[in-house]
Protein backbone atom coordinates (compact mmCIF):
# COMPACT_ATOMS: atom_id res chain seq x y z
CA UNK A 1 0.00 0.00 0.00
CA UNK A 2 1.38 3.51 -1.05
CA UNK A 3 0.08 5.04 2.16
CA UNK A 4 2.46 7.05 4.22
CA UNK A 5 2.83 9.66 6.59
CA UNK A 6 0.45 10.30 9.56
CA UNK A 7 -0.72 14.05 9.59
CA UNK A 8 -2.38 16.73 12.28
CA UNK A 9 -3.55 19.46 9.30
CA UNK A 10 -6.77 21.96 9.50
CA UNK A 11 -7.81 23.67 6.68
CA UNK A 12 -11.25 25.45 6.66
CA UNK A 13 -12.98 25.61 10.23
CA UNK A 14 -16.12 25.09 9.00
CA UNK A 15 -17.61 21.77 9.54
CA UNK A 16 -19.88 21.60 6.90
CA UNK A 17 -16.90 22.05 4.54
CA UNK A 18 -16.23 18.98 2.50
CA UNK A 19 -14.93 21.24 -0.85
CA UNK A 20 -11.98 19.34 -1.89
CA UNK A 21 -8.90 21.37 -2.41
CA UNK A 22 -5.99 21.59 -4.54
CA UNK A 23 -2.78 23.39 -2.95
CA UNK A 24 -0.36 24.01 -5.82
CA UNK A 25 2.91 25.74 -6.47
CA UNK A 26 6.40 25.92 -4.76
CA UNK A 27 8.27 22.43 -4.64
CA UNK A 28 7.20 19.43 -2.61
CA UNK A 29 8.77 20.63 0.89
CA UNK A 30 6.93 23.86 0.23
CA UNK A 31 3.61 21.97 -0.05
CA UNK A 32 4.17 19.83 2.60
CA UNK A 33 4.42 22.79 4.60
CA UNK A 34 1.64 24.17 3.69
CA UNK A 35 -0.34 20.90 4.32
CA UNK A 36 1.44 20.70 7.92
CA UNK A 37 0.32 24.10 8.55
CA UNK A 38 -3.03 23.22 8.81
CA UNK A 39 -3.33 22.42 12.22
CA UNK A 40 -6.13 21.14 13.57
CA UNK A 41 -7.19 18.06 15.05
CA UNK A 42 -8.85 15.04 13.58
CA UNK A 43 -11.03 12.60 14.80
CA UNK A 44 -9.36 9.61 12.88
CA UNK A 45 -5.34 9.53 11.44
CA UNK A 46 -6.54 10.56 7.72
CA UNK A 47 -5.39 8.43 4.93
CA UNK A 48 -1.97 9.76 2.93
CA UNK A 49 -1.19 8.64 -0.67
CA UNK A 50 2.19 10.15 -1.20
CA UNK A 51 2.95 9.74 -4.95
CA UNK A 52 6.52 11.98 -4.81
CA UNK A 53 8.47 9.02 -5.35
CA UNK A 54 6.50 7.01 -7.20
CA UNK A 55 3.68 6.70 -9.62
CA UNK A 56 -0.01 6.39 -7.78
CA UNK A 57 -2.35 4.13 -9.52
CA UNK A 58 -5.77 2.86 -9.51
CA UNK A 59 -5.13 0.06 -7.53
CA UNK A 60 -3.66 2.08 -4.70
CA UNK A 61 -7.37 4.62 -5.32
CA UNK A 62 -9.86 1.87 -4.90
CA UNK A 63 -7.88 1.11 -1.86
CA UNK A 64 -8.11 5.00 -0.45
CA UNK A 65 -11.63 5.30 -1.00
CA UNK A 66 -12.53 1.95 0.70
CA UNK A 67 -10.54 3.35 3.54
CA UNK A 68 -11.56 6.35 4.10
CA UNK A 69 -15.61 5.42 4.29
CA UNK A 70 -13.94 4.15 7.29
CA UNK A 71 -14.82 7.56 8.72
CA UNK A 72 -18.36 8.27 7.72
CA UNK A 73 -19.74 7.54 10.85
CA UNK A 74 -18.44 9.86 12.67
CA UNK A 75 -20.23 13.20 13.04
CA UNK A 76 -17.07 15.35 12.76
CA UNK A 77 -15.39 16.49 9.69
CA UNK A 78 -12.62 14.50 8.55
CA UNK A 79 -9.73 15.02 5.72
CA UNK A 80 -7.97 12.86 3.37
CA UNK A 81 -4.72 13.60 1.50
CA UNK A 82 -3.31 13.04 -1.63
CA UNK A 83 0.07 14.07 -2.32
CA UNK A 84 1.95 14.61 -5.30
CA UNK A 85 -1.42 14.22 -7.53
CA UNK A 86 0.19 14.80 -10.59
CA UNK A 87 1.53 11.57 -10.48
CA UNK A 88 -1.75 10.12 -10.58
CA UNK A 89 -2.03 7.51 -13.24
CA UNK A 90 -4.49 9.01 -16.12
CA UNK A 91 -6.87 5.86 -14.98
CA UNK A 92 -6.20 6.49 -11.38
CA UNK A 93 -7.45 10.15 -12.04
CA UNK A 94 -10.82 8.94 -13.32
CA UNK A 95 -11.15 6.78 -10.85
CA UNK A 96 -10.53 9.81 -8.04
CA UNK A 97 -13.13 11.67 -10.15
CA UNK A 98 -16.08 10.04 -8.38
CA UNK A 99 -15.17 10.50 -5.23
CA UNK A 100 -14.22 14.19 -5.53
CA UNK A 101 -17.85 14.77 -7.30
CA UNK A 102 -19.83 12.42 -4.47
CA UNK A 103 -17.39 12.72 -1.32
CA UNK A 104 -18.13 10.29 1.70
CA UNK A 105 -20.53 12.26 4.34
CA UNK A 106 -18.37 14.87 5.87
CA UNK A 107 -15.54 14.00 4.59
CA UNK A 108 -13.13 16.39 2.84
CA UNK A 109 -10.09 15.47 0.21
CA UNK A 110 -7.13 17.07 0.28
CA UNK A 111 -4.61 17.38 -2.75
CA UNK A 112 -1.15 18.80 -3.98
CA UNK A 113 0.63 18.97 -6.90
CA UNK A 114 3.45 21.03 -8.72
CA UNK A 115 0.98 22.40 -11.32
CA UNK A 116 -2.64 22.09 -11.80
CA UNK A 117 -1.85 21.40 -15.82
CA UNK A 118 -0.90 18.17 -14.59
CA UNK A 119 -4.26 17.05 -13.79
CA UNK A 120 -7.45 16.03 -16.06
CA UNK A 121 -9.39 19.40 -16.10
CA UNK A 122 -12.58 17.66 -14.31
CA UNK A 123 -10.08 17.19 -11.38
CA UNK A 124 -9.89 20.60 -11.07
CA UNK A 125 -13.02 21.55 -11.50
CA UNK A 126 -14.10 20.02 -9.02
CA UNK A 127 -11.06 21.51 -6.48
CA UNK A 128 -11.17 24.74 -4.48
CA UNK A 129 -7.54 26.05 -5.53
CA UNK A 130 -5.12 27.22 -3.24
CA UNK A 131 -2.21 27.99 -5.22
CA UNK A 132 1.14 29.09 -2.76
CA UNK A 133 2.50 32.52 -2.52
CA UNK A 134 4.53 32.55 -5.45
CA UNK A 135 2.67 30.17 -7.94
CA UNK A 136 -0.25 32.75 -7.53
CA UNK A 137 2.36 35.60 -8.26
CA UNK A 138 3.10 34.09 -11.42
CA UNK A 139 -0.31 32.89 -12.54
CA UNK A 140 -2.03 36.28 -11.50
CA UNK A 141 0.71 37.95 -14.10
CA UNK A 142 0.08 35.59 -16.28
CA UNK A 143 -3.95 36.36 -16.12
CA UNK A 144 -3.45 39.94 -15.61
CA UNK A 145 -1.53 40.56 -18.64
CA UNK A 146 -3.53 38.17 -21.19
CA UNK A 147 -6.70 40.24 -20.27
CA UNK A 148 -4.90 43.36 -20.76
CA UNK A 149 -3.99 42.22 -24.26
CA UNK A 150 -7.78 41.17 -25.13
CA UNK A 151 -9.51 44.43 -23.48
CA UNK A 152 -6.78 46.37 -25.53
CA UNK A 153 -6.87 44.99 -28.09
CA UNK A 154 -9.18 45.06 -31.28
CA UNK A 155 -10.71 42.42 -32.99
CA UNK A 156 -8.31 42.20 -36.19
CA UNK A 157 -5.64 42.36 -33.36
CA UNK A 158 -7.02 39.34 -31.57
CA UNK A 159 -6.99 37.41 -34.57
CA UNK A 160 -2.99 38.35 -35.03
CA UNK A 161 -2.99 38.05 -31.77
CA UNK A 162 -4.35 34.57 -31.72
CA UNK A 163 -1.93 33.14 -34.39
CA UNK A 164 0.99 34.28 -32.96
CA UNK A 165 0.70 32.70 -29.96
CA UNK A 166 2.08 28.95 -30.06
CA UNK A 167 -0.31 26.05 -28.24
CA UNK A 168 2.19 25.16 -25.28
CA UNK A 169 2.02 29.21 -24.39
CA UNK A 170 -1.89 29.10 -25.11
CA UNK A 171 -2.18 26.48 -22.65
CA UNK A 172 0.01 28.00 -19.92
CA UNK A 173 -2.03 30.96 -20.45
CA UNK A 174 -5.52 29.68 -20.06
CA UNK A 175 -4.20 27.47 -17.35
CA UNK A 176 -3.15 30.71 -15.42
CA UNK A 177 -6.64 32.51 -16.67
CA UNK A 178 -8.87 29.63 -15.41
CA UNK A 179 -7.31 29.75 -11.60
CA UNK A 180 -7.54 33.39 -11.53
CA UNK A 181 -10.85 33.37 -12.52
CA UNK A 182 -11.74 30.87 -10.10
CA UNK A 183 -9.74 32.35 -7.16
CA UNK A 184 -11.64 35.56 -7.91
CA UNK A 185 -15.48 33.74 -8.53
CA UNK A 186 -16.27 33.11 -4.69
CA UNK A 187 -15.78 36.64 -3.59
CA UNK A 188 -17.30 38.33 -6.70
CA UNK A 189 -19.76 35.86 -8.16
CA UNK A 190 -21.47 37.22 -11.50
CA UNK A 191 -22.93 35.26 -14.51
CA UNK A 192 -20.24 37.04 -16.72
CA UNK A 193 -17.24 35.54 -14.53
CA UNK A 194 -19.02 32.04 -14.91
CA UNK A 195 -19.40 32.56 -18.67
CA UNK A 196 -15.61 33.29 -18.64
CA UNK A 197 -14.54 30.34 -16.74
CA UNK A 198 -16.66 28.01 -19.12
CA UNK A 199 -15.40 29.22 -21.79
CA UNK A 200 -11.62 28.86 -20.95
CA UNK A 201 -12.23 25.85 -20.05
CA UNK A 202 -13.46 24.91 -22.52
CA UNK A 203 -11.02 26.76 -24.90
CA UNK A 204 -8.32 24.72 -23.19
CA UNK A 205 -9.87 20.95 -23.35
CA UNK A 206 -9.64 22.17 -26.97
CA UNK A 207 -6.12 22.94 -26.66
CA UNK A 208 -5.55 19.58 -25.19
CA UNK A 209 -7.19 17.50 -28.05
CA UNK A 210 -5.25 19.50 -30.58
CA UNK A 211 -8.98 21.03 -31.86
CA UNK A 212 -7.73 24.11 -34.14
CA UNK A 213 -5.61 26.77 -32.08
CA UNK A 214 -6.39 29.48 -33.82
CA UNK A 215 -9.91 29.14 -34.06
CA UNK A 216 -10.06 27.83 -30.40
CA UNK A 217 -7.99 31.00 -29.35
CA UNK A 218 -9.83 33.35 -31.25
CA UNK A 219 -13.46 32.21 -30.10
CA UNK A 220 -11.96 32.64 -26.48
CA UNK A 221 -10.67 35.96 -26.61
CA UNK A 222 -13.76 37.47 -28.93
CA UNK A 223 -16.08 36.01 -25.84
CA UNK A 224 -13.51 37.20 -22.78
CA UNK A 225 -13.71 40.94 -24.96
CA UNK A 226 -17.56 40.97 -25.02
CA UNK A 227 -17.82 39.94 -21.41
CA UNK A 228 -15.18 43.09 -20.47
CA UNK A 229 -17.44 45.51 -19.91
CA UNK A 230 -19.44 43.63 -17.70
CA UNK A 231 -16.66 42.30 -15.11
CA UNK A 232 -12.50 43.10 -16.24
CA UNK A 233 -12.75 46.55 -16.21
CA UNK A 234 -14.45 46.48 -12.64
CA UNK A 235 -13.58 43.75 -11.03
CA UNK A 236 -9.74 43.58 -11.88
Amino acid sequence: MQYSLTLSISGYNDPMNTLSTLITGGNHKKRLNKIKSFQQNLPLPPQVIDGHQQPITIKTIRQFQKDINLSTELNQLQRHFILEAQNLTLPAQHALLKTLEEPPPRTQIILTADQPSSLLDTILSRCHHLPLNSHKSTHTKLAKDLLKNITSNNYAQLISLAAKTDAKTAQKQLHSLLLFLKQNLHSKPTKARLVAIKSTTQALGNLKTNINKQLTLEHLYFTLKRLSHRWISRSF
